[in-house]
C-alpha cells in the first residue's frame, strides 16, 4: 500500500503521474489544504479514480498554545480513516510539522520525497 501526502495542486498532479507511471495499486491520498478551494477539490477529484481512499483536510493552526499536543491529536484523528501500515509514503513538504506527526501515527517501510519546485521560485 502507498500513501501520498500532498499540500498543493501541483503535488496532486505529480502524485497522479507517479501512480500512473509506476502503476501503483492500493493507493491512498491525503491532501492538506484549503477545504473550500474549488481548485483543490477539482484536482483531488482527478486523482480519486486511482485511489482506494482520498480526503482533504485543513491545515492545523500555526500559532496556538500546546501546538505539539494539538498536532498529535489532529494527526491521529486524520489517520483514523486511513490504514495503519504502508509500504511507501510519498510527500514533498518534509519541513511541515503536521506531516511529521502523521508519520508518527503509521508504520511504513520506505519514505520517498518528490520535488515540486516551489522553493525554486
Amino acid at each position: 500500500m502507498f500513501l501520498f501526502i500532498c499540500m498543493t495542486n501541483l503535488q496532486l498532479l505529480i502524485a497522479r503521474s507517479i501512480i500512473e507511471k509506476e502503476q501503483l495499486k492500493k493507493v491512498d491520498v491525503l491532501f492538506i489544504g484549503d477545504v473550500d478551494n474549488v481548485k483543490n477539490q477539482y484536482y483531488l477529484k482527478k486523482i480519486q479514480p486511482l485511489c482506494r481512499h482520498s480526503d482533504i483536510v485543513p491545515q492545523v493552526a500555526k500559532f496556538s498554545t500546546f501546538k505539539t499536543i494539538q498536532r498529535t491529536r489532529y494527526a491521529k484523528k486524520i489517520m483514523e480513516k486511513y490504514a495503519r501500515e504502508y509500504h511507501t509514503v510519498f510527500f514533498a513538504n518534509f519541513h511541515v510539522p503536521l506531516i511529521h506527526h502523521i508519520l508518527s501515527c503509521i508504520t511504513f517501510s520506505e519514505i520517498k520525497t518528490f520535488d515540486d519546485g516551489t522553493n525554486n521560485i
